[in-house]
């Protein structure tokens, strides 16, 4: 088995749990809603929305306003009880029952696994169309008020309207476990397999799974940004 592939016994985003950490170690997994997410282009867009906003990693979903789910892990056997990780930061499209999961249509090249890059320590969504070719000046005031306001949250937590919106686009981000680095994304799905979920992993869930070989897309510089579409068994369009 392909080390990408994985069991929902296995993989928790969106879902509260205890499992083994990245070093072997027992985490419990706590979801918690940290905002809406509007998609209204159908175009669901990962990013650093720190340092790489106007180019998204892209996965193609029906137009709306969906839920986003931070699932952090916490230490039992650490002495700081409180401090936590994010290990998923998820979009769920649907109600229902995951019985598979498998990472996100598209970013399985030529046996190339790739995902979302960080620069600057956060990850974050956003609707991909409304991001495109946009960029947020890091001197200007929205920009100093992003980095404020994550600051502000223990989980470094970002849930802005983009200042150009036209339909209400915003941008949920958390801070990632690491400053830098690439994060696969995954699509959990039902019985019939229609999606349910789109999860950033960050990795810290599953023994060595922070040993994942990522790669930044797109393959090469003649690849154009990414538009993702799932396979024929799904409603994606």
């Amino acid at each position: 088995m392909h080390e990408t592939a994985l069991s929902l016994a296995e993989f928790f985003g969106a879902r509260p749990g205890r499992a083994v950490g990245d070093e072997g170690q027992l985490v419990d997994l706590v979801p918690t809603q940290i905002g809406t997410l509007a998609v209204p282009s159908g175009r669901l867009g990962a990013v650093d929305p720190f340092a790489s906003l106007d180019s998204p990693l892209e996965v193609q979903v029906e137009p709306g306003v969906y839920p986003v789910i931070l699932t952090q892990v916490t230490y039992p056997s650490d002495d700081d009880t409180e401090f936590s990780d994010a290990a998923y930061l998820s979009v769920v499209l649907a109600d229902g029952e995951p019985v598979s999961v498998e990472p996100a249509p598209g970013t399985w090249v030529d046996a190339t696994l790739y995902g979302v890059t960080t620069y600057g320590g956060g990850v974050g969504l956003v609707d991909a169309l409304a991001a495109a070719g946009q960029i947020l000046p890091p001197e200007s005031p929205e920009f100093e008020a992003w980095t404020t306001k994550a600051g502000q949250h223990p989980q470094g937590v970002l849930d802005a309207t983009l200042p150009w919106a036209a339909h209400g686009e915003n941008v949920i981000g958390v801070m990632s476990p690491s400053d830098d680095g690439e994060y696969p994304l995954y699509v959990t799905r039902d019985a019939s397999g229609n999606p349910l979920a789109v999860h950033v992993d960050f990795l810290v869930v599953g023994e060595g799974r922070y040993q994942l070989d990522v790669h930044e897309w797109p393959p090469s510089p003649e690849v154009p940004a990414i538009r993702l579409k799932a396979g024929p068994t799904n409603h994606w369009t």
